[in-house]
């Protein structure tokens, strides 16, 4: 039950015995003695969540691009296709379990894109858009 214990459990009523131990408070006893230290073995280190870290980025990705970018008017081009076609193999159905397939407009945008910027190879394209 002690490794579920959060750090402020102690402020709903446990006792001063039952307080857990943080970071802060384990160092301390450490340096004050106590703990693996003195015994000459090296303490482990562990990657911890911060739970309590917020972030929480509200961004329209179409606000990421200016108005004049050339990505705008492919877009425009791509959305004046039919690309009724691309869809018909498509398995992924409205009522049937898994995953939404990507729009194939998104798709041909993509490589139409990459065709105007003279990227010619699919795996130069991935990497690419990988960082985004």
């Amino acid at each position: 039950m002690k490794n579920i214990m959060r750090e402020d459990d102690w402020q709903l009523g446990m006792g001063l015995e039952e307080r857990p131990v943080g970071r802060e408070e384990s160092s301390l006893a450490e340096r004050a003695g106590g703990g693996a230290a003195e015994e000459g073995a090296s303490a482990v280190r562990l990657r911890r969540p911060e739970r309590r870290q917020m972030a929480m980025v509200v961004e329209c990705p179409d606000d990421l691009v200016s108005a004049t970018h050339p990505v705008r008017r492919v877009a425009e081009v791509v959305e004046h296709l039919d690309v009724s076609g691309f869809c018909q193999p498509i398995k992924a159905r409205e009522g049937v379990a898994g995953r939404d397939a990507t729009d194939p407009s998104l798709l041909i945008a993509l490589w139409l894109y990459a065709c105007v910027r003279g990227i010619g190879s699919a795996r130069e394209l991935a990497r690419r858009s990988s960082g985004i």
